[in-house]
């Protein structure tokens, strides 16, 4: 018992000397809780937002992000998160409802210019839809379209002239016919 005792005095001198964290709960009328957010020092913070329920919706920190689906609990969306700017940087992934990956997009990493580097989106059963780069958040260079059943669908050269996007492109139907492009 005494050294229970000693122990229980002494932890208020553990924590001596190391970062102060500060934590901040808000509730529902119901008690379940609404939000909380922890802070540490200066290093990091951290944001959890609850739904009604009690199931987690959105977690959101200094460098990362995460968004639940509504219906059934998955992750919709993660990614880093520049604290500055307050938008996305560097990779992000996105979910359908089903769980299964929807989009690998890249953001520069301040922030501050939009997509940039490569982009893939995928079909529900998996299968690759697009695929091809961005430059200042704009479409660059080659791109590649495919059906749900993996064959090409179209490609398409983006580039400047003046200023001015241009493109060249191809098509071809789920059986592999190339046929006319719509515009662009």
């Amino acid at each position: 018992m005494k050294k229970l005792l000693l122990l229980l005095l002494c932890m208020p001198l553990i924590g001596l000397g190391q970062s102060k964290n500060v934590v901040q709960i808000s509730t529902y009328e119901n008690g379940n809780i609404k939000e909380d957010k922890f802070y540490k020092d200066t290093s990091g913070w951290i944001y959890r937002y609850y739904r009604e329920d009690g199931q987690l919706r959105k977690v959101k920190g200094k460098y990362i992000y995460q968004r639940y689906n509504a219906w059934n609990g998955k992750l919709f969306e993660e990614g880093n998160y520049h604290h500055l700017t307050q938008s996305e940087s560097g990779l992000w992934k996105r979910y359908y409802v089903s769980g299964q990956l929807k989009e690998l997009i890249n953001y520069d990493l301040d922030g501050k210019v939009g997509r940039v580097g490569k982009y893939e989106e995928y079909y529900e059963n998996g299968q690759l839809r697009e695929e091809g780069y961005y430059k200042d958040n704009k479409f660059d260079g080659l791109w590649l379209y495919y059906h749900q059943n993996g064959k090409l669908s179209a490609k398409r050269k983006f580039y400047r002239v003046n200023g001015e996007m241009e493109v060249i492109q191809e098509c071809w139907d789920e059986n592999g016919v190339k046929f006319e492009c719509e515009p662009y």
